[in-house]
């Protein structure tokens, strides 16, 4: 299986470098780069890319952070490493809570460091691409990557019809489709437990989506302020790790 990637960095040594990096661990993988924001963005919109590594300082109005903000926009789940030259502990604490990033590597490399962070990159990357499901309705069949689901609830009055939502590009979109039996069955779709998690009797969630709970009004809060029913202690037990405090 052949990975992508996307360097973002304003320095051609480091690009270069970087891009070596890549290939000497997997000669397959694609490895796109950029210097700009303008035109990271521009290979953002064309197509999927695995692992991000992104140097937070960039020359120009836009800077990798406001690159990795539109990253989590249109693919909240996305694998990124911080590439850069300052060495801030309040800066570094701030990305990992904050972004959401895998790693965060210094100038100049380390490259066993940055080898393990990339080859780390790949391993969650290939977790995700492994969990897509394919949904079906007549006239329409429609693959997801588990990664882009924030929920799927039961219709009303009507156990073999689901609607699932989902992100694409940075928007919340909803279709409806088929199932054979009943909510159930959905989560054994997936190759790997815990793709979607019962968080109510009509309702599934992708725990990695999952922010908080909130247990006085029943919601459980997802990405995006997504909220659904959650209820029951079976349900809460299940996705406690996943919440603050659920």
């Amino acid at each position: 299986m052949a990975f992508s990637f996307l360097i973002l960095d304003d320095e051609l040594v480091a690009r270069e470098q970087l891009k070596g990096l890549i290939l000497s661990i997997d000669s397959e993988s694609k490895v796109l780069m950029a210097s700009t924001y303008k035109v990271a963005l521009e290979i953002l919109k064309s197509g999927d890319i695995d692992v991000y590594l992104i140097d937070v300082d960039l020359n120009g109005k836009k800077n990798g952070i406001d690159f990795i903000k539109e990253i989590k926009r249109r693919h909240p789940l996305s694998q990124i490493i911080i590439v850069s030259a300052k060495l801030d502990p309040e800066f570094m604490l701030k990305a990992y809570q904050g972004l959401d990033i895998l790693r965060y590597v210094t100038k100049p490399y380390d490259h066993e460091k940055v080898a393990f962070d990339v080859k780390l990159g790949i391993q969650y990357a290939k977790v995700q691409n492994n969990q897509k499901v394919t949904f079906r309705r007549q006239g329409l069949i429609r693959t997801y990557s588990a990664r882009n689901i924030l929920c799927v609830r039961r219709v009303p009055k009507d156990k073999k019809k689901i609607i699932v939502t989902v992100i694409e590009d940075g928007k919340i979109v909803s279709e409806e489709f088929s199932i054979k039996r009943s909510l159930g069955e959905v989560p054994e779709l997936f190759r790997h437990e815990n793709s979607l998690v019962r968080c109510h009797t009509s309702w599934l969630v992708n725990p990695k989506m999952t922010v908080g709970a909130d247990l006085f009004d029943e919601k459980l809060i997802l990405r995006y302020d997504v909220r659904v029913p959650y209820g029951g202690d079976k349900y809460r037990a299940k996705l406690a790790p996943f919440t603050q405090g659920g």
